[in-house]
């Protein structure tokens, strides 16, 4: 089943003038290519280490119900002396791409310590709610522990999206646990508490093999005298899109336009790894269908040390693919030389010495790395082997790019994508054959092909 890997994060630029060598028929909208910081939790940098995720929900007057969540360990947080609790400061600030404010919140927040000790293993979790029309926006959150001195701080541009009148699902919710309700509190729903996982992160065990989830549904085809269902499918998959887990229900009756589920999936037996929670629905009376989804991992007692990768041909050549852009043509020539228990330790080795902060779980680059893998299996033609793919993963997100539908004495489509790598530096894509498949006919990248004739000599 292929699915979009990787959702895009839109960003207008102008329409570049046109050069006096290169007359365009037609034009299209130019937005850059980008993988949206919010399928991953996100992560604070700075000397104090917290979490946050933005879950997004249709709201009222064409504007989003935004939530922010955000987890922190007060253990590293400076408890006032001769008192039982800890204090710091929370600030977060949204803003349009103008620095136009949107939501500017300060908040002290006195955390009271629930024993003595506690703190060393006591998470923080609290939860704002926001009103904000769909728009590309910074998010700033900035945590600061005044007694010592310590702030964290997270910075991403993120895309509020657009909810339209057709069926549609909100970001799903990931959840710590849940109980029934004694009293109300920011964290109920529907009669349930349901404490927030924004770290995403989940220590599996057999007490506790669940991974939980809350999503809104919108849009639903309902009339009371004719009666329909939907099927929600659930799946899990790994770094390299097999599918390990799914959870289908074909059949669910709906009640209402809108509602709301939770959810919960069995995760025993799979290793400690980022994973992708991917969520599809389909209006069994409409046939129309919306999906989305998200990252998030999973901590076992399973030693990285030991895990055995599966080692057939196919393995071996799909594990060079995914480390040939970011490797040396030394490692590369090694790879291809050692025995299947030799490539096993070789990769293992690779992904840990990349890792930018071993003291924790997770290993951002390998996370990075594969996003924008699947994010080139989706969106270019010949996949993570093409040009775009190879640029992409290599350089980066270009800062602009440039859609021509044809240029002068050519009927192909060009793209130009521009970096600001030595000053300025270009990559020129032409569809050769008209099938979607870009190559690289010219850059201006000193470790590049070059080739300032590429339009004549296409012509």
């Amino acid at each position: 089943m292929k699915s979009e890997k990787i959702n895009r994060l839109l960003l207008h630029v102008i329409i570049l003038i046109v050069t006096l060598f290169i007359i365009v028929t037609s034009f299209t909208t130019v937005y850059a290519y980008g993988i949206n910081p919010l399928e991953m939790s996100l992560k604070s940098k700075g000397a104090l280490l917290f979490y946050a995720d933005v879950y997004q929900f249709e709201g009222q007057n064409e504007k989003n119900r935004v939530e922010v969540v955000y987890s922190l360990d007060v253990s590293q947080i400076q408890a006032v002396p001769s008192d039982n609790h800890a204090e710091c400061h929370v600030q977060i600030k949204i803003t349009d791409m103008t620095g136009r404010s949107i939501a500017d919140l300060y908040e002290k927040k006195v955390i009271f310590l629930e024993s003595e000790g506690a703190d060393e293993n006591y998470a923080f979790v609290d939860l704002k709610k926001f009103e904000i029309s769909p728009d590309t926006v910074r998010f700033v959150l900035s945590i600061y522990d005044s007694l010592n001195d310590k702030k964290g701080k997270i910075d991403e541009i993120i895309k509020i999206k657009k909810f339209t009148d057709q069926l549609s699902v909100s970001d799903p919710l990931f959840i710590s646990y849940i109980q029934k309700a004694q009293e109300n509190n920011i964290f109920v729903r529907h009669n349930l508490v349901m404490l927030p996982n924004p770290s995403r992160f989940y220590s599996v065990s057999q007490s506790n093999p669940d991974v939980m989830l809350y999503f809104e549904i919108n849009n639903l085809t309902y009339n009371a005298g004719n009666p329909s269902t939907y099927s929600l499918a659930c799946s899990i998959e790994d770094l390299q899109g097999n599918e390990m887990r799914t959870l289908k229900k074909p059949a669910l009756s709906i009640s209402s336009v809108n509602s709301a589920r939770m959810e919960k999936i069995d995760v025993t037996g799979l290793l400690s790894s980022v994973y992708r929670l991917h969520i599809q629905l389909i209006d069994n009376e409409s046939q129309v269908s919306t999906s989305t989804w998200k990252y998030f991992r999973i901590y076992t007692d399973e030693s990285s040390e030991d895990l055995i990768l599966p080692m057939a041909e196919e393995d071996i050549q799909k594990y060079y693919d995914q480390i040939k852009y970011i490797t040396s043509d030394r490692e590369k020539s090694l790879y291809k030389k050692l025995d299947h228990k030799g490539k096993q330790q070789f990769l293992l080795q690779f992904w840990k010495s990349k890792d930018p902060y071993p003291e924790t779980y997770e290993n951002e680059f390998m996370e990075e790395h594969f996003r924008k893998l699947a994010y080139c299996e989706e969106n270019f033609k010949g996949g993570i082997n093409s040009d775009m793919a190879r640029i992409f993963i290599k350089y980066g997100q270009p800062m602009d790019i440039d859609r021509k539908h044809s240029a002068a004495g050519l009927s192909m489509a060009v793209e130009i994508w521009t970096y600001a790598v030595d000053g300025r530096t270009e990559f020129v894509f032409v569809d050769r054959i008209r099938d979607g498949h870009f190559v690289l006919v010219h850059s201006t990248h000193p470790d590049e092909y070059s080739n300032i004739n590429w339009m004549n000599e296409l012509k």
